[in-house]
Order: structure tokens, then C-alpha cells, then sequence
């Protein structure tokens, strides 16, 4: 199970990257774009979702590290 703090490095993630599949890899979680998607709606819903107006760019992932 992933806690708010996983999962909203998750949508803020998507948000900058612009893709499912992207985001999964380069955080390694969650499991699935299903899962990932829910998470997005779920933020959406609560209003914390504001899609970027920037082009999206490459993927570039920067691994955080614990604590960081």
C-alpha cells in the first residue's frame, strides 16, 4: 500500500512528465497506469490536480532519496 506522500510524488510526477508509463518508470511504482490513473482522479476530485499549461518535456527522472 502507497501513502499520500507516494502517491502525490506520483501525480505531481505525471504532471511534469505527461505520461503513464513514464511516471512508473521512473519512480518504479505504482504496479500499473490503471492504478496511477485513479490516483490522478482521485487528487483531481479533491481539486489538487491544476494541469500544467507548459509543453511537456523528456522524461528526465531525478531519484529522491529517502528524506529528501
Amino acid at each position: 500500500m502507497y501513502n499520500l506522500n507516494q502517491k502525490q510524488l506520483a501525480v505531481e510526477t505525471y504532471l511534469e512528465i505527461g505520461s503513464l508509463r513514464k511516471t512508473i518508470q521512473c519512480l518504479g511504482y505504482p504496479g500499473s497506469r490503471v492504478t496511477l490513473k485513479q490516483w490522478i482522479d482521485e487528487f483531481n476530485t479533491l481539486g489538487f490536480v491544476k494541469e500544467s499549461k507548459r509543453q511537456h518535456h523528456p522524461a528526465i527522472c531525478f531519484y529522491r532519496l529517502p528524506g529528501g
